[in-house]
């Protein structure tokens, strides 16, 4: 693209015309007429043609202009989704309480079901409430019953009582139906069962 002649600002005529069909100026007229940002049709041409001169109707420059960097406090929200999210957790593990069904030929009512259900009973842990349930640590190496009794985990019970794990959580499930006493939580992601003293 070559230099631009020099031009005498003297011998520049203020007025410039322009020639548009009679629909595109109707287009106009009714943009400056629902548009409070331009005073006239004037007005209208000369910001149009100020924004094309601007590179692309100037919205690249107000981008860089206004950019600028914005600090803001996530905590709150942060907290939220945690919430959410071990919420989540808890409904995942009620869905995977409710829809798993029992592999082993026990079925509820029978009278094997509630001998296994007795002895899940004496397996769950009694505590007096559920921030101290979770509050129990376990140790490595503990025999599998004591563990089951700190833990509430379904597999542990389980394997302390040499029965099916579908057969106990059913049974576990079936004493929170029955016993006000008998609870449970999900603690990472987990189920965990326990009675309250």
């Amino acid at each position: 693209m070559s230099d631009p002649p020099d031009i005498d600002l003297n011998n520049v005529s203020p007025s410039t015309s322009v020639n548009v069909a009679p629909e595109e100026k109707i287009e106009w007229l009714q943009a400056v007429n629902e548009n409070d940002e331009y005073k006239d049709l004037t007005h209208l041409i000369k910001t149009a043609v100020r924004h094309e001169l601007d590179d692309n109707f100037g919205f690249l420059q107000n981008q860089q202009n206004n950019t600028q960097e914005v600090n803001v406090d996530l905590t709150s929200v942060e907290d939220s989704l945690d919430t959410i999210e071990s919420r989540l957790s808890r409904i995942e593990a009620d869905i995977d309480v409710v829809t798993q069904t029992p592999d082993a030929e026990v079925e509820r009512g029978s009278d094997e079901f509630y001998r296994i259900a007795g002895q899940v009973h004496d397996m769950l842990p009694l505590v007096d409430s559920e921030e101290k349930f979770l509050s129990l640590k376990t140790e490595l190496g503990l025999p599998i019953n004591e563990q089951a009794k700190i833990t509430g985990y379904v597999e542990d019970i389980a394997a302390a009582i040499d029965e099916d794990e579908s057969v106990v959580r059913d049974a576990a499930v079936y004493l929170s139906e029955q016993y006000e006493s008998v609870d449970s939580t999900v603690d990472d992601g987990r189920r965990r069962f326990y009675e309250l003293k």
